[in-house]
């Protein structure tokens, strides 16, 4: 389990950093067109392209505080939610500074954050489940004697 959750972890961490890193913003930018398109082909127009990229924003961040509490057991989530916002802020920066065609923007920290939270989150929930498993199996084998 742990081998599929760090293939996992390589394959977030290669697509995020294309996304987020990339000096051009045209795959973002047109990814998020397309869905706006898609959802006014729907007749939903309630959703603008700022609402989209916020969510978009939010979902990136989730899976690298997931993953990480999930192969890093031992890890406390207030950590992971440093790392979340720590690479948030930085990706942020890198955007402002050294990407002229791409903006860091608080919006996008806000959101980042949200999704760090979120993976934290589950993954705490997912801990928990696990355990209470685990003594469930522990418990079965005391009194059955196996």
């Amino acid at each position: 389990m742990r081998r599929a959750l760090l293939a996992a972890l390589a394959v977030y961490l290669g697509a995020a950093a294309y996304l987020v890193l990339w000096p051009q913003p045209d795959a973002p930018a047109d990814a998020i067109a397309r869905i706006v398109d898609e959802l006014q082909a729907r007749d939903i127009t309630s959703i603008t392209a700022s609402m989209v990229e916020f969510i978009l924003n939010v979902v990136l961040f989730v899976p690298l505080t997931l993953l990480g509490m999930l192969i890093w057991r031992r890890t406390s989530a207030l950590l992971w939610i440093v790392v979340g916002v720590g690479v948030s802020v930085l990706i942020e920066v890198v955007q402002t500074v050294a990407l002229p065609d791409r903006d860091g923007t608080s919006t996008d920290l806000v959101a980042n954050t949200i999704g760090a939270l979120a993976g934290v989150a589950v993954g705490v929930v997912l801990r928990w489940i696990a355990v209470r498993l685990r003594r469930g199996r522990r418990t079965a084998t005391a009194t059955t004697g196996r």
